[in-house]
């Protein structure tokens, strides 16, 4: 019977070598397209494509080349239909059920949060099972990676990934204390917990914030323990995409910084990202014009507190659930802000789908 083998085109060299070896644990064949050759290309020319049956490629490489995900995915489903897309979200540590069914929609076959060496066991080993589970092998074995792990660690990579590091051992350190951060973002939303309301910061308007130190006071209270470990869970919570700051500019900080919810437990599991995104470029969406800032021109672009006033409006969102969705957009790849500098926000920034793009 003949290898499995699968494409990996990775954004960094530390990323696709650790996948390489995790990869190799498994005896599973990996291939790479080097940083010198665009995606497209390698996939036209089909040099690349002989024989694999995963395409494991990096949102921010995609982004890099300008690529919509979906349209990949659209593509490799009339040309090679046999090559199943795996979306590698590096910058990410969980995904969530309106994302995966959106990557179901658009010919993705799994959408994998980032790994790092040094959290292996919470996300390298379930990372591999979904690549196993997609080309039909079987679970991988823990054993054989911890053994590719403890050579990687010798050479010196415990730091590759560290948000993901970060996140998932301060995930553990919470639960030793009982905290489950779904509950707790929950119970954070209830009310009487943190109050949310409208706030102004230098004269300028800030809708639905709660303010992070009143937070802190509610963590440390819920929780019983000191308010540096209520700042920790709080950052937990942002890097999970259960709140944000109000511009995106801030961790989660224990002072008179502006956050709001980014989901709603009653109403994000029932968001559907595709359907959001196909009515915001259709006739009655938000506006999209050629747009000029600072003397500079911005063809086919929106602006960020337009597009949350339209989501609020037509989908019955809030203001921060309505900035995680047009983040989770951003993430995926389907629109982005012009020049790559900010998340998405109830701001004067402006956005652009990746299907308006002009090309030169």
């Amino acid at each position: 019977m003949a290898r499995k083998s699968i494409l990996l085109c990775m954004a960094s060299e530390e990323e696709e070598d650790l996948w390489r070896r995790a990869l190799a644990s498994q005896k599973i064949v990996s291939n790479a397209i080097p940083a010198t050759q665009s995606l497209v290309s390698a996939i036209s020319s089909g040099t690349h494509t002989s024989g694999e049956q995963a395409l494991l490629v990096d949102s921010d490489r995609l982004a890099a080349e300008g690529v919509a995900p979906a349209q990949l995915g659209a593509w490799l489903a009339k040309k090679q239909p046999n090559l199943a897309l795996l979306l590698y979200l590096g910058q990410r540590v969980v995904v969530h059920e309106p994302e995966l069914c959106w990557a179901r929609i658009n010919g993705i076959h799994a959408l994998i949060p980032g790994v790092a060496p040094a959290a292996w066991r919470e996300s390298l080993l379930p990372a591999l099972n979904q690549v196993a589970e997609c080309i039909g092998e079987p679970k991988p074995d823990a054993v054989m990676l911890e053994q590719i792990i403890r050579i990687l660690h010798g050479k010196g990579t415990e730091g590759v990934n560290a948000n993901v590091t970060w996140t998932h051992s301060a995930i553990q350190r919470l639960e030793s204390i009982g905290a489950d951060m779904s509950k707790l973002a929950a119970q954070m939303q209830d009310a009487g917990s943190v109050e949310v309301r409208d706030r102004t910061y230098r004269l300028k308007p800030y809708r639905s914030c709660f303010i992070g130190s009143e937070a802190v006071d509610w963590m440390a209270s819920h929780l019983g323990t000191d308010r540096d470990t209520a700042v920790v869970a709080g950052d937990v919570l942002r890097r999970l995409g259960y709140l944000h700051h109000s511009v995106r500019e801030q961790p989660f900080r224990d002072g008179n910084f502006y956050y709001r919810f980014s989901q709603n437990a009653n109403t994000s599991s029932n968001i559907d990202l595709n359907e959001i995104a196909r009515s915001m470029r259709a006739k009655g969406g938000i506006h999209i014009a050629d747009r000029e800032y600072r003397g500079k021109a911005y063809p086919k672009c929106f602006i960020g507190s337009d597009a949350v006033d339209w989501l609020c409006r037509n989908f019955q969102l809030g203001v921060g659930e309505a900035e995680g969705v047009g983040q989770s957009l951003i993430d995926l790849g389907v629109l982005h802000h012009v020049v790559d500098e900010h998340g998405f926000c109830d701001a004067n920034f402006y956005y652009r789908f990746r299907a308006d793009e002009v090309r030169a």
